[in-house]
């Protein structure tokens, strides 16, 4: 394993911790301090938050590496070095792409939410009670579109393992039969030697891609027509409740950015190289790399511009090197007290 390599695994390793460690901590701060006036948008912040720990768990637990070849890339997966079968592995993989198509669709969710609670919609009574459980359907049906991908028309496949197997071997030194991987090659190779477009990895791609088009679009609309009904909204409401507002608006651009930049900006190039057939090599590494820290970096802008949550930390934290000192304390005064004695 090159230095490049073992520093991605560590990078999945880094992001796995910090995304529990944030996420749990949100989830916690969500429900212990939260503004009365948040309303049921805490379920929706909750429901990220939890995917945002799935999604970590699987990627430390499948450890997929981007691999850039060619008229393709592939999340490759090293099933010589998993605990788990090459079928479980197969699953896993399939929903690990599921949560990555879904995570735009929870945020457009989020947009549309705090648009109309700015605006004072009725329609935002739809989020009360177990409707709320409506709202996750969109992202469901996404990410079941995604795991389709993944497990079928980007499957391993002969024409595919032909296509990877000695740049897979040249890389990482893996068998392409022996190992896993989700490829969107859009070829087949025939019998008689002549190739064809494979349709069902052209169209599923195409299909994935308007998806990911679709959320943008709400994030973006929603997004605009939020920021205006804020800008609008002057003297109507109360300075604290116009500050949550600004601050949760905020928090939500940039939590909604993060995975542009980390996650789809990324992955968008790869699809560009791949139909350019421009060969990136070992610089695909940094796409995996960027996945594995997203989910260790979403939850902060909340964590940070939402000032009850900002407070209660600095708060904790206050707590935690009060108790270190305190406990820190007696040995430092039993110290001076015996180099007093033999100084007598």
């Amino acid at each position: 394993m090159s230095a490049w390599q073992n520093f991605q695994k560590r990078a999945q390793i880094f992001g796995v911790i910090f995304a529990l460690l944030h996420n749990l901590l949100l989830i916690f701060l969500i429900t212990e301090k939260s503004h009365k006036e948040l309303g049921t948008y805490k379920n929706l912040i909750i429901l990220v938050a939890i995917s945002e720990c799935f999604y970590a768990v699987l990627e430390v637990t499948v450890r997929p590496v981007i691999h850039s070849f060619g008229f393709t890339f592939a999340l490759i997966v090293n099933v010589e070095d998993s605990f788990l079968e090459y079928g479980v592995l197969k699953v896993l993989l399939a929903m690990y792409c599921a949560f990555f198509g879904s995570f735009l669709v929870i945020f457009s969710v989020q947009f549309i939410y705090r648009y109309w609670a700015v605006s004072g919609n009725k329609h935002l009574k739809e989020f009360e009670g177990l409707r709320i459980f409506l709202w996750t359907l969109p992202s469901i049906f996404c990410g079941l579109i995604w795991w389709l991908v993944a497990y079928f028309p980007c499957a391993k496949r002969p024409s595919t393992d032909e296509y990877l197997r000695d740049s897979v071997m040249k890389e990482f030194n893996l068998s392409i039969e022996e190992n896993l991987y989700a490829a969107p090659y859009f070829y087949e190779v025939n019998t008689d030697g002549t190739t064809d477009i494979y349709y069902p990895s052209f169209i599923s791609i195409i299909l994935t891609t308007v998806l990911v088009n679709i959320s943008v679009i709400t994030v973006f609309y929603f997004g605009i027509k939020c920021y205006s009904s804020l800008r609008e909204q002057g003297a109507l409401v109360s300075q604290n409740t116009q500050k949550l507002q600004n601050q949760l608006f905020y928090s939500l651009v940039i939590q909604t950015v993060i995975p542009l930049f980390l996650m789809h900006f990324p992955v968008a190039a790869m699809y560009c190289f791949t139909f350019l057939e421009i060969d990136v090599g070992s610089l695909s590494g940094i796409v995996t790399v960027t996945l594995a820290i997203f989910p260790a970096i979403d939850p902060l802008p909340t964590l940070i511009m939402v000032k009850s949550y900002r407070t209660a930390i600095q708060f904790y934290i206050y707590l935690f090197f009060k108790t270190i000192t305190k406990m820190l304390q007696p040995s430092q005064d039993n110290s001076i007290a015996m180099t007093q004695t033999r100084a007598i």
